[in-house]
């Protein structure tokens, strides 16, 4: 699989505390080239909380093939959905 870096995206506000989304798209449009990813795990990844990795609202994020999370071969990760 081909890997391409994530997109520079702006950081969660710091007054959010610490059970943030790893990426927040707020009002935006995005388009991901094929094969870009909008979070990638490698490595052993620990997130505590309960929020969503990605957050996206009132946006739209498109791109042919691009997952918008991807766990790599290295990666020792658990991905469980959470509260709606």
């Amino acid at each position: 699989m081909l890997s391409l870096p994530e997109l520079p995206l702006p950081p969660p506000p710091a007054a959010a505390g610490p059970d943030v989304p790893d990426v927040i798209i707020d009002d935006q449009f995005i388009q991901l080239t094929k094969g870009q990813t909008l979070k990638t795990f490698s490595g052993t990844s620990v997130r505590g909380g309960t929020s969503p990795v990605i957050r996206i609202v009132d946006s739209l994020v498109v791109g042919p093939d691009s997952p918008l999370v991807v766990a790599d071969s290295t990666a020792n990760a658990t991905l469980q959905a959470g509260p709606r």
